[in-house]
């Protein structure tokens, strides 16, 4: 007989526990969905990624003009140092002006010969042009 009482005592234990577990479950949802409508965005509003990565897309485009333009200042400083040739060669190259990447790296080899991140990245760039 006490096992026939322990065996219903258990019973009773797991569906007390699975009741509880549910209403933790329910109660988490709750809480997200709340959380979600004091957000501001639905979980179905797609518009807002795309007006981020937009935003993030000119960001970058601004950011990486202000580095082409900050690197070709400190080029044209001091145009025979190799590394801030590269820096601004491989900005306007980023940019899409490799021609112009091009004439900075070349100028630049004309002066460091032996340098050999700025003859790799001539070479690269110059078969890249053909």
């Amino acid at each position: 007989m006490s096992r026939a009482a322990t065996g219903s005592h258990t019973s009773s234990g797991i569906a007390s526990a699975a009741g509880t577990v549910r209403a933790l479950a329910v109660a988490g949802v709750c809480l997200a969905l709340g959380a979600c409508a004091q957000s501001g965005t639905g979980p179905l509003d797609l518009s807002a990624p795309l007006n981020d990565s937009e935003a993030a897309a000119k960001d970058t485009r601004t950011d990486l003009a202000k580095a082409t333009d900050t690197s070709g200042r400190a080029f044209a400083k001091e145009p025979r140092d190799p590394d801030k040739a590269v820096a601004y060669a491989r900005n306007l190259k980023a940019l899409g002006e490799k021609r112009q990447a091009l004439a900075v790296l070349q100028q630049a080899a004309n002066f460091n010969a032996g340098h050999r991140a700025l003859n790799s990245e001539y070479g690269r760039l110059a078969l890249d042009l053909d």
